[in-house]
């Protein structure tokens, strides 16, 4: 594959594919990029890390659910590098795009793709602005 053409891919985060993100998330991302700060110091801790996993746990029910939040990974290949979210805003069609990435995935073209593929899943859920 090349470097800067990823075959990217969402996927829906189960709890499988939530511990490898983990795993991403812990040795190739600064916890202030993924988590808001909940701790000092800027690293990773117990509360961060359980803050991560209840986050994606609770986005499952998705664009429709209590929340109006999804989450999805962002696999390159079969690995995950990052996730992205989309959240429903106060007008209609407008959705709110997020997104973390691991530092192996920056300035790769990922973010570009993932952008791109969540695009097209907001459109699917009714968005006409992002």
């Amino acid at each position: 594959m090349d470097r800067l053409s990823p075959a990217i891919a969402l996927s829906a985060v189960d709890d499988s594919l939530l511990q490898r993100l983990v795993e991403v998330a812990t040795t190739d991302a600064s916890p202030d990029e993924v988590t808001p700060p909940l701790t000092g110091g800027g690293t990773w801790t117990p509360e961060r890390i359980a803050w991560l996993e209840d986050y994606h746990r609770s986005r499952r029910a998705g664009l429709n659910g209590p929340l109006g939040e999804a989450t999805w990974a962002v696999l390159r290949g079969s690995s995950p590098v990052g996730t992205v979210r989309l959240q429903r805003g106060d007008k209609t069609g407008v959705l709110e795009v997020g997104i973390w990435l691991a530092r192996a995935a920056r300035g790769t073209g990922v973010a570009h793709e993932a952008l791109r593929a969540i695009r097209d899943e907001a459109r699917t859920h009714g968005a006409s602005l992002l």
